[in-house]
């Protein structure tokens, strides 16, 4: 059966004008390569209303059962197909045709992530067709609301609508996972130099503060609403439990209070908005125990007269795999089959992924999954002339079929 090459899926991706949330024709067709090599497609789109019109959010499910006998392994390839915009970007090529140039290949999505989600589909379709009685399933979960909406009303719903939506409707169905392999781009100089076995998570926290209202010169600071910089203070400052590996450090970063000062009055109320980036051993439900006993402890001594409130917006949590997981040692096989890398580099580093929601998956045992990132090399990710190398593609490729020869044997 003939598979579609991998350069010449990547190139129709890159022609599709998808800036988030919009799909524009990608996932039907990603849907048409993997169902003419036997893949169930499962529609789980939703429409977005804001005050600018609808928005759909394309999302897919796709899978395929071997036809070998017993249960087998069960594996996700995930990834999306939207991309960030290009405006007041000078690009020395259409951003929206795949470009070669200078051993490169230009075009906007090729590193983040149209040239990772392209690979494995070409190498999943490959090899299904090789290798039809392969006991176990090969799936994909694929999204077009993964990056930032440059429209604020949908940002939000990021968390709501894209590939979380997805993870809750595979826990219903009950469908198990194993293995989830998500394409960002990983790699820094070569491809396959770094595997992603982690990632942070962020989380939004809200305070907001209540008290006195009077002349300056006539209330104490501690009976206003302002004392509230100072449990600020302490969150900015505390002392964080230590990350596992190479995991950054958890951050408390301040963003500001959105209050227009009147000269010499205390104002009744402020709202202290603030952002966290945090890393294991810490999941939300942790920061959040941790962040309500540094606030209690420090507005205690002043709730005579002042009162308080926090208000959280998780995005996720954090996932971390083992160093010594099956799926590390399976990927690294295959990475140095194709590279000759023969340790590649273990990282949690960088902002978050859609990793964050994919851990929550189970296996057939009720354990949770195992996620990976591999990926192609992520420095010019979002940048004018998005890059990578002429070849990463097929080597691309090439490492996700033998991490499928490697899982299912």
């Amino acid at each position: 059966m003939n598979t579609l090459k991998v350069s010449e899926l990547t190139e129709r991706l890159i022609r599709a004008e998808s800036i988030t949330p919009d799909d524009a024709g990608c996932q039907p067709l990603i849907n048409e390569v993997l169902e003419a090599h036997g893949f169930t497609v499962q529609d789980f789109s939703l429409q977005l209303e804001t005050g600018t019109g609808k928005h759909t959010v394309t999302n897919t499910f796709a899978f395929v059962e071997g036809k070998g006998s017993g249960e087998g392994p069960s594996v996700i390839f995930a990834g999306h197909t939207d991309v960030v915009g290009v405006e007041d970007q000078d690009w020395q090529s259409n951003p929206f045709e795949l470009t070669e140039k200078d051993g490169l290949l230009v075009g906007r999505g090729i590193a983040d992530m149209k040239g990772g989600l392209a690979p494995t589909v070409t190498a999943a379709a490959k090899f299904v067709a090789d290798n039809p009685n392969f006991s176990g399933k090969i799936g994909f979960v694929i999204t077009s609301f993964e990056e930032k909406a440059q429209n604020k009303e949908v940002q939000g719903q990021v968390a709501k609508l894209g590939t979380n939506h997805v993870v809750t409707k595979l826990l219903e169905q009950g469908y198990p996972v194993d293995y989830v392999i998500v394409g960002e781009p990983t790699s820094s100089e070569i491809v396959g130099d770094t595997i992603k076995n982690g990632r942070g998570c962020s989380m939004d926290v809200m305070l907001t503060t209540s008290g006195k209202s009077a002349h300056e010169g006539y209330i104490e600071p501690g009976a206003t609403a302002g004392i509230g910089v100072a449990a600020i203070g302490n969150l900015v400052t505390n002392d964080w439990q230590t990350s596992v590996e190479s995991f950054p450090t958890t951050k408390f970063h301040y963003k500001g209070d959105g209050q227009e000062p009147k000269p010499g009055t205390a104002a009744p109320e402020f709202t202290f908005t603030n952002s966290v980036r945090f890393s294991p051993p810490y999941n939300s439900q942790s920061l959040r125990a941790e962040i309500e006993q540094i606030v209690a402890s420090t507005l205690t001594p002043y709730s005579a007269d002042v009162t308080w409130q926090l208000a959280f917006t998780d995005s996720g949590e954090p996932y971390f795999t083992l160093p010594s997981s099956p799926i590390i040692r399976l990927a690294s096989k295959a990475i140095e089959r194709v590279t000759g890398i023969k340790v590649p580099k273990l990282s949690a580093e960088g902002g978050t992924s859609d990793g964050r929601f994919l851990v929550k998956l189970k296996n057939a045992a009720g354990k949770p999954t195992e996620v990976i990132e591999i990926g192609n090399i992520g420095t010019t990710l979002h940048e004018v002339n998005e890059a990578v190398p002429t070849g990463s593609l097929e080597e691309l490729e090439a490492i996700h079929y033998g991490l499928l020869k490697e899982i299912f044997g």
